[in-house]
C-alpha cells in the first residue's frame, strides 16, 4: 500500500500480517502508526466505507481516537470497532460549523490580520480536506466559494476547476 487507505498520505514501513496491516504516516510534523484489522479491511471494500472514511481520516489527522502514544508517535488501531469509533468522532456537522472551521484555519495561517496566504497547493491535497472533515475536494472548494461570496475571505477561484488560490 503506497498511500494510507483513509488519509491518502504516503505510508512508511507497510507490513501486511494477513489478519491486519500496519504502517506509518506523517502529517504536519506528527507521526502516526495505523493498524487496520481484517474486519476493517473488509469494511473498506463496501459502499458504506466511502460515506464514512473521511470521518476516520479527519479523526486521525486531528489527533482524535488515538489509542496510545509512544515516543511521540500516535497509535491508531481500528478493526471490528470501526462503528463505535465513528460515533465518538467530534467534527463540524452543520454548514456554519464547516465554514467556521475552515475560516479558523485560514486565520491561523496568517502572520498578522490581513496577511495574504497562498493556499493553492494546500487545498489540492486530500489531507487538507479530511483534516477539515470534508468528504472530498468539491465540498472543500464549495466552502471556499461560500466564504468568498460572504466577503469573509478574498480569494481567486479558478473558473474551470473551482480551486481557490
Amino acid at each position: 500500500m503506497e498511500n494510507c487507505l483513509l488519509t491518502k498520505l504516503p505510508t512508511k514501513d507497510f507490513c501486511d500480517f494477513g489478519t491486519f496491516c500496519q504502517y506509518g504516516i506523517e502529517y504536519e510534523g506528527a507521526k502516526f502508526q495505523i493498524t487496520l484489522g481484517l474486519e476493517f479491511l473488509n469494511f473498506s471494500k463496501t459502499h458504506i466505507f466511502n460515506e464514512k472514511a473521511y470521518l476516520l481520516a479527519g479523526a486521525i489527522l486531528n489527533g482524535q481516537l488515538i489509542d496510545l502514544e509512544v515516543s511521540g508517535c500516535k497509535i491508531f488501531q481500528i478493526g471490528s470497532d470501526w462503528k463505535e469509533k465513528i460515533v465518538k468522532i467530534t467534527y463540524p456537522k452543520t454548514p456554519k460549523d464547516k465554514m467556521d472551521n475552515l475560516l479558523k484555519t485560514l486565520y491561523l495561517f496568517q502572520n498578522f490580520d490581513g496577511d495574504e496566504v497562498d493556499v493553492s497547493d494546500l487545498v489540492r491535497k486530500p489531507a487538507f480536506w479530511y483534516k477539515h472533515f470534508f468528504k472530498n475536494e468539491f465540498e472543500c472548494y464549495y466552502y471556499f466559494r461560500i466564504l468568498k461570496s460572504q466577503n469573509l475571505i478574498n480569494a481567486t477561484i479558478q473558473n474551470f476547476t473551482n480551486i481557490p488560490m
